[in-house]
This record gives C-alpha cells, sequence and structure tokens, in this order.
C-alpha cells in the first residue's frame, strides 16, 4: 500500500481505493467522517468484533453514510439513474406492465451498467449488508 495519511501525528497506510474516496469527499468538503478501515484495527479480531458490535450505533448517528463504490466507470453513472428509476416504483402505472416495460430492449443497457455496478469489489466485504441495512 504505497499511499499513507496522517492522523494524529501517525502515519498509517491506506488503499488506493480509500485514497481515491478521501479524495473525493474532501473535494465535496465532507469533513467528519467514520472509516471503517482506518477507526478499526483490521489486525485485531477481538477489537474488529467488538466494532461491529457497535455499528448499528454508528450508522444511526450518522446524518449521511456514503458508499464508495470507486471512480465512475462502466456507465456508473446510467446504473444510478435507473437504481432511482426502480426505487421510485411504477407511480400511477400498473406494476405489471411496468415491470414488462423495464424488459424491453431500450433497457438492455441500464441492466447492463446496473450488472457492472453490483460486481464492483465493495459488495465483496464481509459486512456490507449490514452496513447498507443500518444505513
Amino acid at each position: 500500500m504505497p499511499n499513507t495519511i496522517e492522523i494524529n501525528e501517525h502515519s498509517l497506510p491506506i488503499t488506493r481505493n480509500l485514497c481515491n474516496a478521501l479524495q473525493y469527499l474532501f473535494e465535496r468538503n465532507e469533513r467528519r467522517l467514520w472509516i471503517d478501515a482506518i477507526c478499526i484495527n483490521q489486525q485485531d479480531d477481538v477489537e474488529r468484533g467488538k466494532q461491529v458490535g457497535l455499528m448499528g450505533r454508528i450508522y444511526s448517528w450518522a446524518k449521511k453514510v456514503v458508499v464508495w463504490l470507486g471512480h465512475h466507470a462502466d456507465n456508473s453513472e446510467l446504473a444510478m439513474d435507473f437504481l432511482a428509476l426502480l426505487a421510485a416504483g411504477p407511480g400511477e402505472t400498473d406494476r405489471l406492465e411496468w415491470l414488462l416495460k423495464l424488459c424491453e430492449p431500450e433497457y438492455s443497457y441500464h441492466w447492463k451498467s446496473f450488472h457492472a455496478l453490483l460486481h464492483r469489489n465493495w459488495w465483496k466485504r464481509a459486512w456490507v449488508i449490514q452496513e447498507a441495512v443500518l444505513a
């Protein structure tokens, strides 16, 4: 890990992915952050177990939770727009009619971009389901 950050006059090695996330967040003036890879000693199973037990409280106190899936790639903007469309639901349209419309060829690229988004490395981490649900 060639990237490091300084915390309380200590140098801490971080992954390139975390470095990218921090750069992105600081560009948007996000200043108060709790980052599990930094705040939890990943080498200490006992501490990690205790901290995972506290994550529910940590996430419930958060005003905003940001998940870093990586830089824009694989038409991730299209995938996020499609996710918003799915989350909005059919509205006044019949649900079956709406679902069938989403299966039409014009939406195939949306599905492919959504599939690529779901295959990013973040989803491979052990406790992402807990993080996502609690957030």
